[in-house]
């Protein structure tokens, strides 16, 4: 499985950021295989890097992998939805299934990954960052009404 991932780095010219020393496998790392959604991989991972969940990201493909890696308390999640992930399956579903488990930004291009960590370290808005490939957003959370618009809007109510 480590070989599979490490092949897939290195065809997406990102073997460089992760050499294969730093890749986990659950099936190839773990004494006792223990698999998503279970955070045990991540958990292992964080401790062998001696790296705080609250300053990793993770990359995740499918929706048990989000669910572990949240599950280790890592707060900040890309999703992967590659041409050879999700053969057979609309992308845009399965963009929206990673968005609706919690991925802060689904890309379809792993080449995007640098330039998105760079962002999400800066704290900037992942929305305006220039990508290669396709990339899902959540929606944006409604803005809040001021409290004297919402008192306003109730018959009745006084106006301030």
């Amino acid at each position: 499985e480590i070989n599979r991932t490490n092949l897939c780095l290195d065809a997406s010219g990102l073997g460089t950021y992760f050499p294969s020393q730093h890749v986990y496998s659950s099936h190839d790392t773990l004494d006792e295989p223990c698999y998503k959604p279970e955070p045990d991989i991540y958990q292992h991972a964080l401790a062998a890097e001696k790296c705080r969940a609250a300053d990793a990201v993770a990359v995740e493909n499918k929706t048990a992998g989000v669910t572990s890696a949240k599950a280790a308390g890592i707060p900040t999640i890309i999703g992967y939805v590659g041409a050879s992930l999700v053969q057979g399956i609309d992308k845009n579903e399965a963009a929206s299934k990673l968005v609706a488990a919690g991925c802060a930004i689904v890309i379809s291009d792993l080449r995007d990954l640098p330039r998105l960590a760079w962002a999400i370290d800066a704290q900037a808005d992942l929305s305006v960052v220039q990508l290669q490939g396709d990339a899902w957003l959540p929606p944006a959370p409604a803005a809040a009404l001021p409290l004297c618009a919402t008192v306003a809007a109730h018959p009745g109510a006084a106006p301030h």
